[in-house]
């Protein structure tokens, strides 16, 4: 009798303990997924600004910092480092300087239209 609830206690408890690291796994995944799926937007991005134009560099530099400053949040440099969770709202002024662009050609209006799409997909994810 105590060999089978023994036996019933370890079958229980490795099904349990499987069903933990599935779940674990699960959640890596997805959010392995939503930072290649970011990283992909942000490269896009700066290569929509990039055909834009030179009149976006300042908003690729601030665009650049932002980031930077997001993944010092996530993975600070220096592990004693006070991290405030609130993000600045440079993302917010990237959107502003992006609809105050005014296209002379066509392929600047696809670059200004794409840069403002992607852009608001990062920050959906966010």
């Amino acid at each position: 009798m105590i060999k089978l609830v023994t036996g019933f206690v370890m079958t229980m408890t490795g099904m349990i303990l499987g069903m933990l690291v599935s779940s674990a796994k699960a959640s890596y995944d997805g959010q392995k997924l939503l930072v290649a799926q970011m990283s992909s937007d942000v490269i896009l991005l700066d290569r929509a600004l990039t055909v834009y134009g030179s009149e976006t560099d300042t908003i690729r530099v601030q665009i650049r910092g932002a980031l930077e400053a997001a993944a010092d949040r996530v993975w600070p440099s220096t592990p004693s480092t006070r991290v405030t969770l609130h993000p600045e709202d440079a993302m917010d002024r990237v959107e502003a300087q992006l609809n105050a662009l005014q296209p002379k050609t066509s392929n600047q209006a696809y670059a200004k239209t794409h840069s403002i799409a992607l852009l608001n997909s990062l920050q959906q994810s966010n």
